[in-house]
């Protein structure tokens, strides 16, 4: 039962993942346009780095 469950999570993960992904690319491809991808992506790099750090303190 437990591997089961696993993998219709695995599944639901997943189909959210991909379906999402739309949205946000339609949402940032402007975005990342205008600023150009070079900094589009460094300033997400570092916005996900500091997230690490603060869920590295906070849990």
């Amino acid at each position: 039962m437990g591997t089961l469950f696993r993998w219709v999570g695995i599944v639901a993960y997943c189909i959210y993942v991909v379906t999402q992904h739309e949205n946000v690319q339609q949402f940032l491809g402007p975005i990342a346009d205008k600023m150009g991808r070079g900094l589009f992506y460094t300033l997400f790099g570092v916005g996900a780095g500091l997230l690490g750090v603060i869920a590295h303190w906070t849990f």
